[in-house]
């Protein structure tokens, strides 16, 4: 009995080891000006009035190496809608373990709602990558994009279903 408890209480480090180092990595991303900087520069590729970035969600990926899907998002500074969505992106990119270098873009898009959209990673396992967009005040313009797993080892390919609808 006491056997049990021992490997329990080793597997409960190790989940709280793991938990640490997932948000203390996190908070790292998050904190990276060199990142942030990256991230703006390919949302400015698509439309040079995005300035103001935020990064939502960093999802741990393992395989030959740690790599890192972080979901983005930017907004033109003045928050202002003056008739283009494509002046609020979102945008999923494959970084490096140490937040310093964006390794692959995977897609970068407009809002559908402005200032009032959401996009979540749903999952981030094999055989594809989800991303599950909708308003956030009304849960209307519901969307669901699918990537293949491929794009986080180099192997650009194209989104599977941007615009499939949620079922």
């Amino acid at each position: 009995m006491s056997e049990s408890r021992y490997v329990m209480g080793i597997r409960a480090q190790a989940i709280v080891v793991f938990l640490t180092l997932l948000v203390a990595s996190s908070a790292h991303a998050e904190e990276s000006p060199a990142l942030v900087s990256q991230v703006r520069t390919q949302f400015q590729k698509k439309n040079a009035k995005v300035e103001d970035v935020t990064l939502l969600e960093l999802v741990p990926v393992y395989g030959r190496s740690l790599r890192y899907l972080v979901l983005a998002h930017g907004i033109r500074q003045d928050v202002k809608f003056e008739g283009s969505f494509e002046e609020e992106l979102f945008g999923l990119f494959v970084v490096d373990q140490s937040f310093t270098k964006i390794l692959a873009t995977v897609d970068i898009f407009p809002t559908e709602r402005w200032n009032d959209y959401s996009v979540q990673i749903k999952k981030p396992i094999f055989p594809s990558i989800v991303l599950v967009c909708q308003g956030t005040t009304y849960g209307d313009v519901n969307r669901v994009r699918r990537y293949s797993v491929e794009v986080i080892h180099g192997k650009p390919t194209p989104a599977l279903a941007p615009k499939s609808k949620l079922q």
